[in-house]
């Protein structure tokens, strides 16, 4: 890894912000132009230019910011599809600038491809590509500079804390049914390899002329895992475009794909997302714009398609 590139800014503030930007990254922002949002563990802030940058109050999120920008850097080196751009900056600055992945995003993107068979099976032939080479990384070039592990699916034993009482007994038991399933795979060492972590349509950016899938974006959660994981969004965009998605990861390179395994990475996400709304239903709501019935919904179709393969079928 190249020298230390981000350090900490605490307290960080407009006025800290707009200077380390001046010092570390050439970059003039007036402290009244600087709108600080606070996402997760970091400070992020949008930049003129097509540009973005994040800031850490702490040392272990500035060595975290270090690791994602030389990561990004592995990856658009092994891929063909763009990731936001580490730009250059003074070696120590208290910020982490970044060129973002030029395109279009947004929901209305998702429903169209589902909404035309067309972009659909485009949209499903880029995933898989995508995926693919993402896959292929070597996880020797990479091992040091992942996170600790998924955050999806929330831990088994929260949803089990979480989630009985909460549902129609026959969606609890086929819910504790699908845990067992879950629980009982045995991915071994073959089957880890790099994950985005989060993909899906909300992570992609489309081109404005074609609204082909231009490029990728929000690696933060990529780690180490059963390769199935990065699919189990999929299904949600319905049974073509999910099968077309894995007939285009096998065509490039990928590993044989388990459909079985996939849906129930889908059906623990979907259980992942109850079981917040049980703990927080304002705060899920507000952040995934998903009403109770409707996260409910979710959970029973997800569980029942995982259910009716079994956890061996579509293997």
């Amino acid at each position: 890894m190249r020298a230390r590139e981000v350090t900490p800014l605490s307290p960080v503030t407009p006025e800290g912000v707009s200077s380390a930007l001046a010092i570390g990254a050439e970059i003039a922002l007036e402290a009244d132009g600087v709108r600080l949002e606070r996402r997760d563990w970091r400070w992020f802030l949008e930049l003129p230019e097509e540009r973005i940058a994040f800031v850490a109050e702490t040392e272990e999120d500035a060595v975290r910011l270090c690791r994602e920008r030389e990561l990004l850097r592995r990856i658009a080196s092994r891929v063909s599809f763009a990731v936001p751009r580490p730009l250059e900056q003074t070696a120590g600055a208290a910020v982490d600038v970044r060129e973002k992945v030029r395109g279009l995003t947004g929901r209305a993107l998702h429903d169209e491809a589902l909404a035309d068979p067309t972009r659909g099976r485009s949209l499903a032939e880029a995933m898989g590509r995508a995926l693919a080479e993402l896959h292929a990384i070597p996880v020797a070039e990479v091992s040091g500079l992942l996170a600790r592990g998924p955050l999806w699916p929330v831990p088994l034993s929260r949803m089990r804390a979480r989630l009985p009482g909460t549902t129609p007994a026959v969606l609890e038991t086929q819910m504790l049914e699908a845990l067992e399933h879950y629980d009982a795979i045995a991915a071994d060492d073959a089957d880890l390899v790099l994950v985005h972590g989060d993909f899906g349509s909300h992570n992609f950016a489309f081109d404005s002329r074609t609204h082909a899938l231009a490029g990728v974006f929000d690696f933060e959660e990529a780690t180490l895992a059963d390769y199935h994981a990065d699919f189990r969004y999929t299904p949600s965009y319905g049974e073509p475009i999910l099968l077309a998605t894995i007939a285009a990861y096998e065509r490039h390179g990928g590993r044989p794909v388990s459909l079985s395994r996939v849906r129930l990475h889908h059906a623990m996400v979907a259980m992942s997302f109850l079981a917040w709304a049980v703990e927080d239903p304002v705060v899920h709501e507000r952040g995934t714009r998903r009403s109770w019935a409707q996260a409910l919904t979710w959970v029973e179709q997800a569980v029942r398609a995982a259910l009716e393969l079994g956890p061996g079928g579509g293997a």
